[in-house]
């Protein structure tokens, strides 16, 4: 008979060699294709059995020399494979033949099972965490102009933004006063410039009655104000005058 991993050739009734992708575990002189998750190269003469495909390669079809490398976005952590796994969401993998998927960095992300690469965070949106499945917005009073990174940045003083992702800030306008990351109305009795500039309140003689002044009124002839922040104007009374304007 044959001996292990050899099969009987009848032509010359000698005994040769299991081909590649075959083995022969016994002596009757037959070989038997490898199945699905193993290989036997025509080389290896250390064994007579087909090998499991090792980890990070896969095999799907029967009588093969060798297992294939997982492709890049899959990986397979078990021997004997037909398939390779699929990245999950929040990973990795740009090279063939692995056993593990990598974590998206920092100021990256990765929706979609089977990546070979993550993506950057778009402007306006950032991330601070590994592995993440999506970018988080800039927040109100915050930007960011820039892809891939992990914070935003504070908008300047006397800027502001009205919008979460937002790419860059908005100068306060004259008549609003900048407030919490965001731009509020001057307030009746007060005044605003605009840009960094705080309210401030109309000084004695003087009046604003609506929200969002830019400036202050003097007092009109007959009337007059004597506090901060006054909102109208008081009449004279009726024993009293006042010729002047801007009168406290």
């Amino acid at each position: 008979g044959c001996q292990v991993g050899e099969k009987s050739d009848p032509g010359s009734a000698k005994c040769t060699s299991c081909d590649a992708g075959e083995s022969g575990t016994g002596t009757d002189g037959t070989c038997q294709a490898c199945g699905v998750g193993q290989s036997r190269a025509s080389d290896d003469t250390n064994t007579a059995s087909c090998t499991l495909c090792e980890i990070g390669y896969y095999q799907t079809s029967t009588g093969q020399a060798s297992c294939l490398p997982c492709i890049p976005g899959t990986y397979e952590n078990d021997t004997g494979s037909t398939k390779c796994k699929d990245c999950s969401s929040g990973q990795h993998q740009d090279a063939p033949g692995n056993d593990t998927c990598l974590d998206c960095k920092v100021g990256q992300y990765m929706s979609g099972a089977g990546a070979v690469n993550c993506l950057d965070c778009n402007s306006g949106l950032y991330q601070n965490e590994f592995g993440k499945v999506k970018c988080k917005p800039c927040g109100l009073g915050s930007y960011q102009n820039i892809i891939g990174n992990t914070t935003c940045r504070d908008c300047p003083k006397g800027y502001f933004n009205t919008a979460q992702k937002s790419t860059g800030c908005n100068a306060v306008p004259p008549g609003f006063y900048s407030f919490i990351g965001t731009s509020k109305k001057c307030n009746p009795g007060h005044f605003c410039k605009g840009e960094a500039a705080n309210q401030t309140a109309c000084i004695p003689g003087s009046y604003a009655t609506k929200e969002g002044s830019i400036a202050c009124v003097e007092c009109a002839p007959g009337t007059y104000a004597n506090s901060f922040g006054t909102i109208s104007c008081k009449d004279c009374d009726d024993d009293a005058y006042q010729p002047k304007s801007n009168a406290t």
